[in-house]
């Protein structure tokens, strides 16, 4: 082999071995801040939870202060309500896609929580972009925005990464009894209840 073959092997096999601890710091820091975001909501840590929500819907929302007030006031009817979050489960982050200056990825998400007394389990996933390498992740929750329109937003994420359906246990209970009574009784389920 000639020494600039030789040379170019070398520094090939260099840029593979950066290319990999780089998205492996990525993923890591991801797993990290996902769970720190998740701990903020259970503990009802509003400012940290605000910390790790997209810049632009903070912005958006008017401002850090204005956007902890309407979080915790959200949580203090939903508790007001008789619903409480008991827990969240991350599952591994998709693959990280670079889109222009964001690096983005989707984390599987499943909130269990307390209604009524009862145990309703919600699958969702939330979008998690970084605009410095990792150093801060931001989440916002996908399963609140059109695959259309996330699509339009990060192209490169949605042609990459099967995008998870959000799913919820007490409404897919509700429309499989629907199902089972529309078969019974041969009808919609809007004329079985009109009727009834």
């Amino acid at each position: 082999m000639k020494k600039s073959n030789h040379i170019i092997l070398i520094v090939a096999t260099l840029l593979l071995c950066a290319t990999s601890v780089y998205s492996q710091s990525l993923r890591e820091s991801l797993i990290v801040q996902a769970r720190q975001n998740a701990d903020a909501i259970l503990k009802h840590d509003y400012e940290t939870s605000v910390r790790f929500m997209y810049p632009a819907i903070v912005e958006m929302m008017g401002g850090a202060q204005n956007t902890i007030a309407l979080v915790k006031a959200s949580m203090e009817e939903m508790k007001e309500g008789g619903s409480t979050i008991e827990a969240i489960t991350l599952g591994k982050p998709s693959i990280i896609v670079t889109e222009g200056n964001e690096d983005v990825a989707i984390v599987q998400t499943e909130m269990t929580i307390i209604v009524d007394e009862k145990m309703v389990v919600v699958n969702s996933y939330l979008v998690a972009v970084t605009q410095n390498l990792g150093e801060n992740w931001y989440f916002f929750d996908g399963a609140q925005m059109p695959e259309a329109r996330l699509s339009q937003i990060y192209p490169r994420l949605v042609a990459s990464v099967k995008i998870p359906e959000r799913k919820n246990n007490v409404v897919d209970d509700i429309n499989e009894s629907f199902r089972r009574i529309e078969e019974k009784e041969g009808k919609p389920i809007k004329q079985v209840l009109a009727e009834r």
